[in-house]
């Protein structure tokens, strides 16, 4: 993982709490804002609509016609 050095403009306020926010966490501000920032990475959709975590879990159910039946009978066979 390549990182590059980044400057930012805030309000003086808005940085002294994050540093003390940050600082009580035992974090750094740039972990924060970068944390921030993938998660917002990940939940950008695409064209279609379909979030990244969406995109992860699609094909996790093998049949097209999975429904609150055949659900229900996969937790019945697997726990009874």
């Amino acid at each position: 993982m390549q990182k590059t050095k980044l400057t930012l403009w805030m309000r003086k306020d808005i940085a002294q709490f994050g540093k003390r926010w940050t600082s009580s966490r035992h974090e750094s501000l740039s972990s924060l804002l970068a944390a921030y920032l993938e998660r917002l990475q990940s939940a950008q959709t695409d064209t279609d609509g379909v979030t990244a975590r969406v995109r992860r879990l699609s094909g996790v159910i093998k049949d097209k016609t999975a429904g609150k039946e055949s659900y229900k009978k996969h937790i019945l066979n697997k726990y009874i």
